[in-house]
């Protein structure tokens, strides 16, 4: 397994509809690359911040398609936070068993499009997911007025 994170600062000057080539690699990106092993698990962890910064670290995660992914959503934050990933092709979802369920988002789900995952304040929520299609897809959390607030990140899927 390949576990990738960040603790720093994000940009939040997210453009979605650029293609993976013209994103931007700069030091709040993280990047998982170079795995000749498709059957090896990308593990990225993802903190959900809040208080006078509320953020995603880090704020745009790169991939490799066809890869199997687990997403670990940390919330570190005092409210809850869920993160979904929209529009993207994958298959394989499958929610980490100890994922309390949340009424809505059923703690973790893929349902037209949609990857997501849901954790209180102070637990973490994994999904399982592989992608199968590069591409540019949006992340955020759904509680209201979250996103707004700056809860937004992108994940590339290259080839």
């Amino acid at each position: 397994m390949v576990d990738i994170s960040a603790d720093h600062e994000p940009d939040h000057d997210l453009t979605l509809d650029g293609h993976a080539s013209d994103v931007k690699h700069d030091d709040d990106a993280v990047l998982a690359r170079n795995y000749s092993d498709p059957g090896e698990v990308i593990e990225i962890t993802l903190h959900a911040v809040d208080g006078l910064s509320w953020r995603f670290e880090p704020s745009v995660i790169e991939i490799p398609a066809g890869h199997r992914v687990k997403l670990t959503l940390s919330n570190e934050g005092l409210v809850e936070h869920d993160v979904e990933i929209v529009g993207v092709d994958a298959e394989g979802i499958d929610v980490d068993s100890g994922v309390e369920r949340h009424d809505r988002l059923g703690g973790g789900h893929h349902e037209d499009g949609v990857v997501a995952a849901h954790a209180e304040p102070g637990t973490t929520a994994s999904v399982f997911f592989t992608v199968t299609e590069p591409g540019t897809y949006k992340y955020f959390c759904t509680i209201p007025g979250h996103e707004e607030a700056g809860m937004v990140g992108k994940l590339v899927v290259t080839n």
